[in-house]
């Protein structure tokens, strides 16, 4: 499950550390999180199983999610390296560029992949 805080940002509290969780803006505009969430959703829901693999603060945060149609994928960030699993091919960062576009890459199982602050998602 994906859930962002509110609907719309907090623009007139530059202090708050969450204002641009937002996935509009006050006018309507789309946030760049409004893409990252239509991506997951897109791609992980319907779902039938999450699973934690590693959580952790300070460390790696990865979780494999089973979608309904039996498609196994995975969302990773953190600190650390991820090996690529068996019958994992692409992956993308999650948050989109300016225009709201995703860049699938490929990877092939075995493959260490660095972890950031910015989740990643392998299919």
């Amino acid at each position: 499950l994906a859930i962002w805080h509110t609907y719309i940002g907090s623009e007139d509290q530059p202090e708050n550390i969450w204002r641009e969780y937002g996935l509009r803006e006050a006018d309507g505009s789309p946030k760049p999180a409004l893409y990252s969430f239509l991506l997951l959703t897109s791609e992980l829901v319907p779902f039938t199983k999450v699973e934690a693999i590693s959580t952790s603060v300070g460390g790696s945060n990865i979780y494999r999610i089973e979608t309904k149609s039996g498609a196994e994928k995975y969302v990773a960030w953190g600190s650390g390296s991820f090996t690529v699993p068996s019958g994992i091919t692409q992956m993308v960062f999650v948050v989109p560029d300016d225009a709201g576009n995703f860049s699938w890459g490929t990877v092939t199982p075995g493959q260490e992949i660095a972890l950031t602050d910015t989740p990643v998602l392998l299919k």
